[in-house]
């Protein structure tokens, strides 16, 4: 999947099934026959792998991407996911920038995340809890910050 400022994009060959699971996070998904076509400013790729391999996958990009680090940066999110992101174009960030525009400073800012993707964004809240994400619990967010407020929560 390519993401840009206009939308989300993917292939047509793209399985239907898959489809649907990122149409639950990106709404401006659009299928495209050719992925070089693509008039926006791209600024992260998805990529989708069985949760077994994202270890792995993860291992190899940051040694093979380690020379361009500075470009683009491997991060997991979640649910066989790993999405390459121009470093610094994270969730907090984009926070960030809203609560420059609206006066609101870090304490009154909660941040709920599940995966390695939230963690800049756990870090920069005031009030950040992990949901714990199965079936891969990233130990990465185990603690967060001394000053955030961790729990678990369980839905019934």
């Amino acid at each position: 999947m390519v993401c840009g400022r206009n939308g989300a994009y993917v292939h047509t060959s793209m399985p239907e099934e898959v489809i649907a699971i990122l149409a639950n996070h990106y709404h401006r998904l659009e299928k495209r026959d050719n992925l070089y076509d693509i008039d926006d400013t791209i600024f992260k790729f998805s990529l989708n792998l069985a949760h077994e391999g994202v270890d792995a996958l993860m291992d190899r990009l940051h040694k093979e991407l380690g020379a361009i680090e500075n470009i683009m940066h491997p991060v997991s999110s979640g649910f066989g996911f790993v999405d390459l992101i121009i470093p610094g174009c994270h969730k907090a960030h984009g926070i960030a920038l809203l609560q420059e525009k609206w006066g609101i400073d870090d304490c009154e800012v909660l941040a709920i995340g599940d995966s390695a993707n939230d963690l800049e964004m756990l870090r920069q809240a005031c009030y950040s809890f992990r949901w714990p994400m199965q079936p891969h619990p990233w130990p990465l967010l185990r603690v967060i910050k001394p000053t955030a407020i961790t729990t678990k929560v369980r839905l019934t």
